[in-house]
């Protein structure tokens, strides 16, 4: 076994022998010792077999050029959003890697990853997400297995809780803080859309004109604008849905200086030199700095001027630095929770016609906001009873309320009661 440089290349590489078949690997570094330890793991390879699929050309590839061929072989199998959304979470990598050759990457690497990741306040759901594009991207050159075992790169954990429901001052002063800036238009009508239609943000940025029904009240949220099958559903409009998407249609009219036509987008974005069109959805970051400023913004006690957090407040200078908004932190997924948690405690609504409206709703959501029907259930399992209760004298109570108690009320003396040890 050897390791040499070669000139030519301007890199080391390994020269080794297993099994009387000789290898010769190029290691990718200018580094002496960073070489010995790739050596090791190449070797290792050989031994385990997997010495062909390492000196495979994919594996050579650099980041961005792996990650674009990845995709475009992923892509018969997934549906239109899928793939868009693949590409936006494969942005932050091919930011941070660039062109980084796969054979390069190490635990090391990605566990720097994912501490800028988490230094940008980026959720441990998202982060988990992006591990798994790099994951098939790494099985794909069959160098995943340089990440398992003893380097394994596990996913962050998770919050036990599935969402937030806002209660209705909440609801109410997000909305009155949102018609104070016309830069939180965008993030106002869209939250307004959510609350009342329990739409995803990837729903609600894929709407076109063409799927609202004046006429009916409705719209239809498309396959390829959703998650998954049963995310294709039609949403009754009321009253509030429906002013958020005639003033939708008027800023629609200002920008473009036409009537919306059935192809342009709810939403829409910009082009690649930042022209408006509405040929193109919102861009998956349209409201995102928006919606962070409005969720974090503060009301002055002394002088009632809306800011972000600070110190002291821009117009009176009162000292502010230990006020914190309510919303602070607040997803904008979690308006969906609140609508679905709203339906769940309205008398009559059925969890069918919650999934309904809603799409796909999982089973820990509707086990969370299952205490809003308590009562309700409470009364059907009561009607069950009544009819042999009412004829009789017996009287009902809990564990808590079943005390022993003579004649008078008066709980006897310890002495007087039957135990175990006592004769009959």
């Amino acid at each position: 076994m050897s390791l040499w440089w070669r000139e030519d290349c301007k890199s080391y590489y390994a020269d080794f022998t297993v099994d009387g078949a000789r290898f010769r690997v190029p290691l990718d570094t200018t580094d002496r010792r960073e070489a010995l330890r790739r050596e090791k793991d190449v070797i290792a390879d050989a031994k385990a077999g997997r010495m062909a699929a390492r000196q495979g050309s994919f594996a050579r590839l650099g980041f961005n050029d792996a990650v674009e061929t990845w995709i475009e072989e992923s892509a018969p199998r997934l549906r239109g959003r899928s793939l868009l959304t693949l590409r936006e979470r494969a942005k932050p990598l091919k930011a941070f890697f660039g062109d980084t050759k796969l054979s390069s990457l190490s635990p090391d690497a990605i566990l720097a990853y994912r501490a800028a990741r988490k230094h940008n306040g980026v959720a441990n759901a998202t982060f988990n997400r992006e591990l798994d594009l790099l994951r098939g991207v790494l099985k794909r050159a069959k160098l995943w297995h340089r990440f398992d075992g003893d380097n394994a790169v596990k996913p962050l954990p998770k919050p036990a809780s599935i969402g937030r429901r806002l209660e209705p001052d909440e609801k109410a002063r997000l909305m009155r803080f949102a018609a104070t800036r016309k830069t939180w238009d965008i993030a106002r009508l869209a939250a307004v859309l959510a609350l009342h239609t329990g739409m995803r943000k990837c729903e609600i940025r894929g709407l076109r004109w063409s799927d609202v029904d004046w006429l009916e009240r409705e719209l239809r949220v498309r396959r390829d604008s959703t998650k998954t099958d049963a995310g294709e559903r039609v949403i009754q409009l009321n009253a509030d849905a429906i002013l958020t998407l005639r003033e939708l249609r008027d800023k629609g009219l200002a920008w473009f200086g036409s009537e919306p036509r059935s192809e342009w987008y709810v939403f829409p974005g910009h082009d690649v030199n930042g022209k408006p069109t509405p040929l193109l959805p919102l861009a998956d970051d349209g409201w995102r700095s928006a919606w962070r400023n409005l969720t974090r913004a503060i009301e002055c006690p002394r002088c009632g001027r809306i800011q972000s957090p600070a110190t002291a407040c821009v117009n009176c200078r009162a000292d502010i630095r230990d006020l914190r908004s309510s919303t602070h932190g607040l997803r904008f997924h979690d308006l969906r929770h609140t609508c679905i948690a709203d339906l769940l405690s309205k008398p009559g609504v059925t969890e069918q016609t919650v999934k309904a409206i809603a799409g796909h709703v999982s089973e820990e959501m509707l086990k969370t906001y299952s205490h809003a029907r308590r009562e309700e259930k409470r009364a059907a399992l009561d009607s069950l009873a009544s009819s042999m209760s009412r004829h009789s004298n017996v009287t009902v109570s809990t564990p808590m309320e079943a005390k022993l108690v003579d004649e008078t009320g008066i709980e006897p003396a310890t002495s007087s009661l039957r135990t175990r040890r006592s004769p009959s």
